[in-house]
């Protein structure tokens, strides 16, 4: 039996979220990417900095179609998780 301790909810993605967004398409691209592409030209792509900026212009532009799932446990009201 599985046990659903946690509230789901879906909103688009806004401006404030460049960080959450950028550490995700990042760190996907890192493991996806790992022995296929040169390590160096991945390092100079996944560049935190340079995608939260990317983010940030997107989002303050309202471009792109970016949505955030965020994960409430049910019985620690305070504890959230974000996924993009």
């Amino acid at each position: 039996m599985i046990q659903n301790d946690f509230t789901i909810h879906i909103r688009r993605a806004e401006s404030g979220d460049e960080a959450c967004l950028a550490h995700v398409q990042t760190e996907s691209w890192k493991a996806a990417f790992a022995g296929i592409v040169p390590a160096e030209l991945l390092a100079q792509c996944t560049s935190i900095e340079r995608a939260e900026k990317m983010y940030a212009r997107l989002l303050a532009e309202q471009r792109g179609n970016g949505y955030i799932l965020s994960l409430i446990h049910i019985s620690e009201p305070t504890r959230h998780a974000q996924i993009s």
